[in-house]
């Protein structure tokens, strides 16, 4: 995963696979990780577990059945955060 410096953004990064992955993008250097999920709460303990000075953690919570939802996530993305690092890959951890 080639995300050193970039800002990556993570859907269901609440639990599981989504909350493993933010680990491993801020372990590989992301400047900024996007976390995307339902639970508030969830969201900021992930965040709480990978921030540091050189990675800082964004939660946004939202539902992605809900397209006006995912929209404005976005938009505050964007306007907040700046462009984010867009890959498909497969991770074993």
């Amino acid at each position: 995963m080639r995300v050193s410096g970039k800002t990556v953004l993570i859907t269901g990064a609440s639990s599981g696979i989504g909350a493993a992955t933010a680990k491993a993008a801020a372990q590989r250097g992301a400047a900024h990780v996007v976390l995307w999920a339902r639970g508030e709460e969830e969201l900021n303990a992930v965040a709480a577990s990978i921030e540091t000075d050189d990675t800082k953690a964004h939660t946004w919570s939202v539902d992605l059945a809900d397209a006006a939802a995912v929209d404005k996530a976005s938009e505050h993305v964007l306007s907040n955060v700046g462009v984010f690092y867009v890959e498909l890959f497969f991770m074993f951890l």
